[in-house]
């Protein structure tokens, strides 16, 4: 008989993956699309797009559609789970690694101004 995982090791297999930390640590940052975070860690947008379905099916990110955009958001449950934290932290220091921390606030403001014209 085959059993289906936990969720606890769901999430544990979320977070095994280095990409995938650094785009919980970024959508703890701030709510992005798919296309921003991949223009952030310069990745594919399907690479990017299968990473965070992952992260959806784990649990901890929420992702809602604004106009043909997929935004997607740390969950608020997620900030609470010390495993997820710890998570967070270390893709945190990746994305300072490789600069991508640093590049949100200009895709965002980017996004502002598209979106001001």
């Amino acid at each position: 008989m085959l059993e289906t995982a936990s969720p606890r090791w769901e999430l544990y297999r979320a977070l095994a993956e280095p990409l995938r930390l650094r785009l919980l640590a970024l959508a703890a940052e701030e709510e992005l699309a798919i296309g921003e975070l991949a223009e952030l860690l310069d990745e594919s947008q399907p690479n990017v797009s299968r990473h965070a379905a992952s992260l959806k099916q784990a649990g901890l990110v929420s992702v809602h559609k604004q106009g043909t955009r997929s935004l997607l958001r740390l969950r608020d449950d997620a900030r609470r789970d010390p495993v997820v934290l710890d998570a967070v932290r270390s893709g945190r220091a990746l994305c300072e690694a490789d600069g991508s921390l640093g590049r949100v606030e200009s895709v965002v403001l980017a996004r502002d101004a598209v979106g001001r014209e």
